[in-house]
């Protein structure tokens, strides 16, 4: 790889996990298109399909999902809770508070994700509903009104009640609803693995 929107081409030293062969699970290091799909997925099911697939076929982890990754990354959250609040008794609240500093980012995002998937819940029924009050209306054409300098422009509230944007828009709230929710289900699963063999 090289970085190449610089004058000077610079070699670019691939992540430790990618220089090791044996890590199959590359979806850290593919672009959002192949996460998106699991287009990175296609060579081990193929693999899977023409033989019983063993450990040697599933390879490796990344080094940041393994076990001892997150258990020194949760050991360290711990021990910064210690050295915090050396004087409060250690315990149950320690440990609650360690996870949330070691595991609590992506739980958020997976949060946040979920949200906005649920914020665009709404979106579906509000389209059909205008969908179904245009042509209800027989109003399926845009007919702007305001002329300026020769040219017709059309106001937001015109543009959006036509049947045909909102079938757009309701497509496309659907098929970020959709996006949105398997990528909080995907990084809850994530993390909870991490976390848990951390634990």
């Amino acid at each position: 790889q090289r970085y190449v929107f610089f004058k000077t081409p610079k070699e670019v030293k691939p992540p430790e996990d990618l220089q090791d062969l044996g890590v199959r699970f590359l979806q850290p290091f593919v672009n959002l298109l192949s996460k998106g799909t699991y287009w990175w997925m296609n060579t081990f099911i193929k693999t899977a399909h023409k033989k019983p697939i063993d450990l040697k076929t599933i390879g490796k982890l990344p080094i940041a999902m393994r076990a001892l990754t997150n258990y020194l990354r949760l050991n360290e959250a711990f021990e910064a809770q210690k050295t915090k609040r050396s004087s409060s008794p250690q315990g149950s609240r320690s440990i609650w508070r360690a996870l949330c500093c070691a595991f609590g980012r992506p739980l958020l995002l997976s949060s946040t994700f979920r949200i906005l998937a649920d914020l665009l819940g709404f979106a579906g029924p509000l389209c059909i509903s205008g969908i179904v009050h245009n042509v209800g209306k027989g109003n399926n054409t845009i007919r702007p009104q305001t002329k300026i300098l020769g040219v017709f422009f059309i106001s937001s509230q015109e543009f959006l009640s036509n049947a045909y944007v909102l079938a757009v828009l309701l497509f496309f709230a659907l098929l970020l609803q959709r996006t949105f929710l398997q990528a909080s289900y995907y990084v809850a699963i994530e993390t909870g693995i991490n976390l848990r063999g951390a634990i």
